[in-house]
Parts: C-alpha cells; sequence; structure tokens
C-alpha cells in the first residue's frame, strides 16, 4: 500500500514538473498582404485559447512570448483568421 501511494506521488510529481518544462521564447514575425506584401498593422496576434496577445506595428512586427505547444491566431478584419503552431519556431512570418 505504502508503495503504490508513493508510486502514485512519483508519477504525479514527475507529471507536473513534465509540464513545467516547456520553456516560453519571444516569438517574432511580420504579417503582409498577400496581395502586394504591404506591411498590416493593426493585426492581432493572440495564443490561442488563452487571453494573452499582441497587436502588429506599424511596419506589421510582432513579438509574444509562446511556448513550442502553443498555436497562435492572427486576425484582422474582413480577413480569415490563420492559425501557426509555434513549434520550434521562433521567427513566424504570415502572408
Amino acid at each position: 500500500m505504502k508503495k503504490s501511494l508513493l508510486l502514485m506521488l512519483g508519477l504525479v510529481f514527475f507529471v507536473g514538473l513534465n509540464g513545467g518544462l516547456a520553456q516560453s521564447r519571444k516569438v517574432t514575425g511580420k504579417i503582409t498582404s498577400v496581395e502586394d506584401g504591404s506591411a498590416l498593422p493593426g493585426v492581432t496576434v493572440q495564443i490561442k485559447t488563452t487571453t494573452r496577445g499582441t497587436q502588429t506595428d506599424a511596419n506589421g512586427e510582432f513579438s509574444i512570448d509562446a511556448s513550442p505547444s502553443e498555436t497562435l491566431s492572427f486576425s484582422f478584419i474582413g480577413l480569415v483568421p490563420i492559425e501557426k503552431l509555434v513549434g520550434n519556431q521562433s521567427v513566424i512570418n504570415v502572408s
């Protein structure tokens, strides 16, 4: 009984520790129009299923902290939203 309790506690600890190892890092990028390549300022860049987000600046550039398992959602009035998994990328450009 004592052995299985210790095993269960060890498993819970390991799972909790494993989730904490997903390091976030700075992800940057630029959003441009597919039609003419011009920068799109004011695009909302949000980490899916969270309230963490930012907007692109006047040059269409953004910077946000995200972990490899998170997905970025890019949205702009009048355009179809785009989602990109961060994965091992530190630069994500979208047209």
